[in-house]
């Protein structure tokens, strides 16, 4: 208690000691400054980051188990290319995982080569069925809850729209635009229970669309909607129902509109163009995802279908299972648990299990900002001990007006421990001044952080952020990891500031010290 009283003395302002007290205040300043731009910098980065991650996962999934050229090259995918009873086709995987037979092999009718692969049999000697398998391991994770898995496919198709307006002051005259776009189709979920964070509300215009495209004011029967927590996309008349990027909306294109999947099958003599027709039932917000302005999920016949027709490599358009969870953060420990499970039952080699961070169309984006985030750590680091160097500077000048205190309070007894921690203390004390001023600011900052963004954008004439990239919307959350890191690094910093200082007043002589006073 005595150092801590003496510590406290040391730091109230007094203008007799003026020059200490105006560095004691402009480094506890200074400090706030720093823990308040990292801690806003660490907030809305790691928000939008976050909002990233939520718009990719609500199209794909936290984790994805996606078979290997192994799996290709096995006797149970290659089996069905020279069975009768799969018709010489090879089974996509929903079809292998529906199918009641893992093994359509007849010796009756069919004829194995001499350089077909060897099966795979478990200790019963059954064929292995490997997607049944990884289905298995994919959904057996423990201390996970509400995991799901679902298979996905991805195909290719060209879509075509005719989009007819009305000529604004025409009369009534019509224009029509065509809309030709090649785009990539996936599975729509119904299941998805975060869905709705990338929906796009239905906005006035395309309610007005469709009443006056389809004559009706009951539009619900030509959008998606939830019932029961699932998802519902309609089936009309004039095609079903699929969801478009907003890029499609950015076109002009209105919820109603119509259109086809254009697609090309072989036959004896050309190839054949086929159509599927669809309705726009919604758009999603696809963030930041590379392929996202093209992408557009579909109920899984139709892109069933066009990947049948297409005869493409399967490592060109990728399948496998998409593993769903609510906490992505837990993907680290569910791409584990998936590992072990398929090594467990010896068909590891056939399955890779990838997370987020992984996928080929956001790897590059998610290293990115993780050097970024460990480069911001670092320059933060040398600011706050740059800043608190300035801890130092005040203590040793403190030291030099307090020698006499310091040799009366030695020559009473004080140990060397004592006069050192008191320095200590004062230089502790500072940092944690200076991060809790700058916590308190950077709380109302983030929480302000859109409106304090919308003014710098009046003053400068245009949006700070642009909408494309980081949302209408600004995350305010503090981060945790940005409080934790920098006050740490701060008060620790301070702390050794002091005991540097400390050192020094108790290497002082405490005679000579009297002497000269």
């Amino acid at each position: 208690m005595f150092e801590i009283s003496v510590a406290c003395k040391y730091l109230v302002p007094r203008a007799r000691y003026l020059s200490v007290s105006i560095i004691s205040i402009i480094s506890v300043l200074v400090i706030a400054t720093v823990v308040w731009l990292t801690v806003v910098f660490f907030s809305a980065t790691e928000g939008l980051e976050r909002r990233w991650t939520e718009k990719l996962i609500s199209i794909t999934a936290p984790v994805r188990v996606l078979p290997t050229d192994a799996y290709y090259q096995s006797y149970y995918y290659l089996i069905d290319t020279i069975s009768e009873a799969s018709h010489y086709t090879a089974k996509t995987l929903l079809e292998k995982l529906d199918s009641q037979k893992s093994d359509p092999y007849n010796p009756a009718v069919d004829s194995l080569p001499d350089d077909f692969p060897q099966p795979l049999y478990n200790k019963e000697g059954q064929l292995v069925d490997l997607v049944k398998e990884a289905y298995k391991a994919s959904t057996s994770v423990r201390g996970v809850s509400q995991l799901t898995a679902d298979v996905f496919e991805t195909a290719f198709a060209n879509v075509k729209m005719q989009l007819a307006r009305e000529i604004p002051d025409s009369g009534g005259a019509m224009e029509v635009r065509i809309l030709s776009k090649d785009t990539y189709l996936t599975n729509f979920d119904p299941e998805n229970t975060i869905l709705s964070t990338i929906l796009l509300p239905l906005s006035d215009a395309d309610r007005k669309h469709l009443e006056t495209l389809y004559h009706t004011k009951e539009i619900s029967d030509f959008i998606i909607k939830e019932k029961n927590g699932i998802w519902q996309l309609p089936e009309t008349s004039f095609g079903q129902g699929v969801l478009l990027p907003k890029s499609f909306q950015e076109n002009g294109v209105f919820v109603g509109d119509r259109g086809t999947f254009s697609y090309y099958t072989p036959t004896a003599t050309a190839l054949q163009e086929q159509f599927i027709p669809f309705v726009v039932a919604g758009f999603y917000d696809p963030g930041i995802i590379p392929i996202g302005g093209k992408l557009i999920l579909v109920k899984e016949g139709a892109v069933a279908q066009i990947a049948a027709a297409s005869h493409a490599s399967p490592s060109d358009f990728p399948t496998g299972l998409n593993v769903r969870f609510p906490d992505y953060t837990q993907a680290a420990v569910v791409q584990k648990s998936i590992q072990q499970a398929l090594k467990a039952a010896h068909i590891a080699p056939y399955f890779s299990v990838e997370t987020y961070t992984d996928y080929d169309f956001t790897k590059d984006i998610f290293q990115q900002l993780k050097s970024e985030k460990n480069l911001f750590s670092l320059i933060s680091l040398i600011v706050v001990i740059v800043a608190c160097s300035n801890i130092i500077s005040m203590l040793i000048i403190l030291i030099h007006d307090k020698k006499k205190e310091i040799a009366i309070m030695r020559a009473l007894g004080a140990s060397k421990a004592s006069i050192g921690c008191i320095f200590g203390i004062s230089g502790l004390c500072m940092g944690a001044a200076g991060s809790v001023i700058g916590a308190l600011a950077a709380y109302f900052t983030v929480k302000n952080l859109g409106t304090l963004l919308a003014f710098l954008g009046k003053l400068q004439g245009f949006d700070v952020l642009n909408a494309a990239f980081y949302g209408t919307t600004i995350p305010t959350e503090v981060s945790e990891y940005a409080l934790v890191f920098v006050i740490s690094a701060t008060i620790i910093i301070s702390c050794l500031a002091g005991i540097c200082s400390a050192s020094i007043a108790c290497r002082q002589n405490t005679s000579e010290a009297l002497r000269a006073e």
